[in-house]
C-alpha cells in the first residue's frame, strides 16, 4: 500500500498505525524517523527510509521518503496481513493526505529532568560522570535518562559530559560525517572548551568515546568518534543549566541499520526471538554490529561444553541472516556469536557465551542451505562450506533438522 501525506502528519500517522499493529510508538521512535527523513528523496532508488513497527504477532514495515520539491512525504506500507488492518491503514493514508496541521492533538509534555513541571517545581539536572569513567568502570547508573549518552575524551579519563537525548549518530551525511544533536547536554572538559569557539578552528574538540545509555542510565554500548566539532548551541528545555549542542563528527562503525536494535535495547523491547527476521540486508548488517558492540557490556559466563543449542534456520536468506540466527541461538534475543568466519573462530575460543565443543541442532537446515551455497564475492567459496569447516575445527556437532 502506498500514499502521500503532509510532512506534519507523519507522526500521527505512525502513532495510529502502531496502535493497530500493537507497537508502542514513543518519542524515541519519532526522533529516529524525524532524524532520517531529511536524507531521503522519492526520486532515488536508495532514497527511502524503512522503519519497522513491531507488534506482538506481526511486523509492519513503513518506508518513507520526502517528495522532492514539496512538503509531502511518500509512504509505502508492507505487512498488512489482515483485511481489517489493510482498511485501517488505507483510511489513515486518506485522512492524512491533505495539508494543514496534524489531525491528532499533540500529547501534553511530561515534566523532564533538569527543568520545571507545570506547577513550577524544579528538577535537579543529571549528575555528571567524574574522571576515569571508562568502559570498565561504568556499571553505576546515571540518573533517569531516556535515550541518553555520555562522552569522554580520547583517553577515556577526561569527562566531556552527558546528554539526556541524542540523535543523528546513525544518519550519515553526504560526505559520511554525522551531525549529532545532544539535547539536555552539560558539556565539560574539551567539549565545553570547543563550545565556546563555535565557528573557529578551536571549535574542534578532537576524538572521543560516545557511550550509549538505556532508559535508566545503564551503559549498553560505546562508539569511538573522530573529529568532534561544535557547530551550534542553544539553551535547552531540559534544564536551566543545560544546553542543546550540535556537533559534527565521524564514526564509520555507526551503521544506519543499527539504530533500530539500539532503540529496542534502550527501551527494553529486545525481549523475544525473531525481531531481526524481516530486516533487509542493511538492517541485518546493522543488527550484527549493534549485537557485537553490546556484547562487550554484558557479563554472561560461557555455558559448559556439550550444551545443545537450537538454531532456527527458517529465516536465513544470506550469511548475515545466519549469524543473526546463530547469535540468537547461543546468547538469546539480540545476541552475538560472530559475523564472519574469523569472528566465529574467536567466539568458539570462549568468553562469548558458549564453550566448545557443543551441539548445534540446525532446524530448517535445507531451506537455509539453499541461501548459503553460492560462492562469496570475497573468498570465492560458498559461505556454508567455510562455516562447516570452522565448526569441524572446533568439534561442533551440527545436526541438520
Amino acid at each position: 500500500m502506498e500514499g502521500r501525506v503532509w510532512g506534519g502528519n507523519v507522526r500521527p500517522l505512525l502513532e495510529l498505525l502502531s496502535r493497530y499493529v500493537g507497537h508502542r510508538f514513543d518519542d524515541i521512535d519519532h526522533e529516529t524517523v524525524e532524524a532520517a527523513l531529511p536524507g531521503t528523496g522519492d526520486e532515488r532508488p536508495d532514497g527511502w527510509y524503512a522503519y519497522p513497527l513491531v507488534g506482538a504477532d506481526r511486523v509492519v514495515q513503513v518506508r518513507l521518503a520526502n517528495a522532492v520539491g514539496s512538503d509531502v512525504v511518500c509512504v509505502e506500507i508492507f505487512g498488512l496481513d489482515t483485511e481489517e488492518l489493510w482498511i485501517r491503514a488505507d483510511t489513515l493514508l486518506s485522512a492524512f493526505a491533505s495539508g494543514g496541521p496534524p489531525a491528532v492533538a499533540a500529547r501534553p509534555r511530561v515534566a523532564e529532568i533538569g527543568g520545571k513541571d507545570g506547577a513550577g517545581r524544579r528538577y535537579a539536572p543529571l549528575p555528571l560522570l567524574g574522571g576515569g569513567a571508562q568502559r570498565r568502570g561504568m556499571g553505576a547508573r546515571v540518573g533517569t535518562i531516556d535515550a541518553g549518552c555520555v562522552l569522554t575524551g580520547d583517553d577515556e579519563d577526561e569527562a566531556w559530559g552527558h546528554a539526556r537525548r541524542f540523535s543523528g549518530l546513525f544518519t550519515p551525511l553526504a560526505d559520511g560525517s554525522r551531525r549529532v544533536e545532544l539535547a539536555g547536554c552539560a558539556p565539560t572538559g574539551g567539549l565545553r572548551a570547543a563550545t565556546g569557539h563555535i565557528g573557529g578552528r578551536r571549535a574542534r574538540a578532537g576524538n572521543a568515546h560516545l557511550v550509549l545509555l538505556d532508559a535508566v542510565g545503564t551503559p549498553i554500548g560505546q562508539y569511538f568518534v573522530n573529529d568532534v566539532t561544535a557547530e551550534a548551541v542553544k539553551p535547552s528545555v531540559h534544564g536551566a543549566h543545560l544546553v542543546d549542542l550540535t556537533v559534527r563528527l565521524w564514526c564509520q562503525d555507526a551503521y544506519a541499520g543499527a539504530a533500530w536494535p539500539w532503540h529496542l535495547r534502550r527501551t527494553g523491547r529486545l525481549d523475544r526471538p525473531g525481531l531481526w527476521h524481516r530486516l533487509d540486508r542493511a538492517g541485518r548488517h546493522g543488527w550484527l554490529s549493534a549485537a557485537l558492540i553490546h556484547h562487550g557490556f554484558r557479563s554472561v559466563p560461557d555455558r559448559p561444553p556439550d550444551t545443545v543449542y537450537r538454531l532456527d534456520g527458517r529465516h536465513i536468506t544470506d550469511v548475515d541472516g545466519f549469524y543473526c540466527a546463530l547469535g540468537e541461538a547461543v546468547n538469546g534475543p539480540g545476541g552475538y556469536f560472530g559475523r564472519n568466519p574469523d569472528a566465529l573462530e574467536d567466539c568458539l575460543r570462549g568468553h562469548w557465551g558458549a564453550r566448545a565443543p557443543f551441539v548445534l541442532r540446525w532446524h530448517a537446515f535445507a531451506a537455509a542451505r539453499s541461501h548459503l551455497v553460492r560462492p562469496d564475492d570475497r573468498s570465492g567459496r560458498p559461505p556454508l562450506e567455510v562455516i562447516e569447516e570452522v565448526f569441524r575445527d572446533h568439534r561442533i556437532d551440527v545436526i541438520a533438522c
